[in-house]
């Protein structure tokens, strides 16, 4: 092989180098157009805290009778149950119909087991706010040994848009604080949730949980 073939090998190579990653930014550019337009239909599902309250009952038939910020409750009394309760409106701000949406998961907090408010199945911009309720129930001396402590909380909803190529996940996390110690009772707090964040997450496929 004299120089000249060698010259023409090595051109050939670099041509074919040039063309491959030239189709390499064409494909990327075109994936980005599509996610851009993709995400032009995206919902965006808001968790929102609306009420926030501790209930007693004295006995497993009675039911809560709630207790103001500021209330205490007497350790001479220590009633059958105490209840931490969030209640959650969740709305949709983005730019499409939600769908395919998730039964919430949570942690440190169960969701209710009354089940008093169902998760459709998908949310329009139009549609009222669905709710979520999560119940954290205790006997006094367990609720009395957390004082100190901060619970971390969290919670999940996950779904896609209308052509199902975006899938979304809204968290709610907190760090809960009910009560602090009042001699040997239980005094509910004005400021319950800490460091209270959200985010909404979006992926071009699907994902674990």
């Amino acid at each position: 092989m004299n120089w000249l073939d060698l010259i023409n090998v090595v051109a050939n190579i670099l041509i074919g180098i040039t063309a491959i990653v030239s189709l390499w930014f064409s494909l990327k550019a075109l994936k980005k157009s599509e996610w851009d337009s993709a995400m032009g239909t995206a919902p965006s599902l808001i968790l929102r805290p609306t009420s926030i309250w501790v209930g007693l009952r004295e006995s497993e038939t009675h039911g809560y009778g709630n207790v103001e910020v500021e209330g205490i409750i007497k350790a001479e009394h220590k009633p059958f149950e105490i209840v931490f309760t969030i209640e959650f409106e969740c709305f949709n701000a983005g730019r499409g119909v939600a769908f395919n949406i998730s039964q919430p998961k949570s942690e440190g907090m169960p969701i209710s087991e009354f089940r008093v408010y169902k998760t459709p199945l998908y949310q329009t911009l139009e549609d009222k706010p669905f709710r979520i309720e999560l119940q954290l129930k205790k006997n006094f001396d367990d609720w009395f040994s957390l004082t100190g402590n901060e619970i971390p909380v969290r919670m999940l909803l996950t779904y896609t848009n209308d052509q199902n190529n975006v899938y979304c996940r809204s968290y709610w996390t907190a760090d809960i604080k009910p009560f602090d110690r009042d001699s040997n009772n239980l005094k509910v707090r004005e400021i319950r949730l800490l460091n209270r964040r959200g985010k909404i997450e979006y992926f071009d496929h699907s994902y674990e949980n």
